[in-house]
């Protein structure tokens, strides 16, 4: 499995614009290539100063997988013309890792405790933020009375209700 990561950034008048564009258009028009080996794309935004960060991490089979997508310079980023409109600055390259360990986020938030053979201590926290309960895994998302700021829950599990 290949990960592919890429950063973009935005004003923030101009990031829910450009979040929906993403979700209503470039996204579905991705899915609807019917790219073989593409098994999705997830999407994160953060604040960042007065810019809105934006990172799309899409999933792949194989490193040809991402050259059906990319074509043949397959870390050159896919940016379409009305996306550019709206960023202020994106990542002219992307990055593509292997993935070596997926673990389901369930094993976690039922504070599994074994990884590789080794014991980890329990990692979670569970916290409230606008009505969704998460398990934080990085205190740096926690500011004073064990309240998450607007910007991130850096490293959180959105746990079902």
């Amino acid at each position: 499995m290949i990960s592919r990561v890429w950063y973009g950034w935005t004003s923030r008048e101009n990031a829910d614009a450009y979040e929906a564009l993403l979700k209503s258009e470039i996204f579905t028009g991705i899915a609807s290539r019917g790219i073989a080996g593409y098994k999705g794309i997830q999407l994160f935004r953060r604040y960042v100063g007065e810019e809105v960060e934006f990172v799309t991490v899409m999933w792949f089979d194989s490193v040809d997988a991402v050259r059906g997508f990319a074509g043949e310079d397959y870390e050159a980023a896919v940016v379409p013309p009305q996306a550019r409109a709206l960023l202020s600055r994106f990542d002219e390259r992307s990055q593509h890792y292997e993935v070596r360990a997926d673990l389901p986020a369930a094993r976690w938030a039922a504070g599994h405790r074994e990884l590789a053979g080794v014991e980890a201590q329990p990692l979670l926290r569970r916290l409230r933020v606008g009505g969704v309960e998460a398990a934080g895994l990085d205190e740096r998302s926690v500011g004073p009375g064990g309240r998450a700021d607007e910007n991130v829950l850096h490293g959180a599990i959105v746990l079902p209700r």
